[in-house]
């Protein structure tokens, strides 16, 4: 049984705050999720960067990325372009999850419950 703030209790009842998130804010954390998602992918994809002979050059991905200097060479711009897009996409998460719970806040109840024997064998 939900009752609002305005209802009067009953005696032998107890009372409990719910804070739920209104429909606003949960979209907002969806789609904050779906950035997260995004910004895991484009740290564990694995990238590649075109050499002249027409080839693709494998360099690992952002967090792994090859081990000598000359592969370092080649793939460093492409790395530095997914970091990128993967922290933008992170912050992006952040601002969206905070930003939407801002906006729209959590929706408040009281919750009324029968009150318990406090005699009563617990199983």
């Amino acid at each position: 049984m939900v009752a609002t703030e305005g209802d009067n209790a009953d005696a032998g009842a107890e009372t409990r705050v719910s804070r739920v998130p209104r429909r606003g804010a949960r979209v907002a954390f969806l789609l904050a999720a779906l950035m997260v998602v995004g910004a895991v992918y484009f740290l564990f994809v694995p990238l590649g960067a075109p050499t002249q002979g027409g080839g693709l050059w494998r360099c690992g991905t952002v967090l792994k990325g090859p081990q000598d200097a000359f592969g370092s060479t080649i793939c460093g711009g492409v790395r530095d372009l997914n970091l990128a897009r993967a922290v933008g996409l992170a912050a992006a998460a952040a601002v969206t999850a905070i930003g939407g719970l801002a906006i729209f806040g959590f929706d408040r109840s009281i919750q009324l419950r029968a009150r318990r024997d406090e005699d009563a064998e617990d199983f």
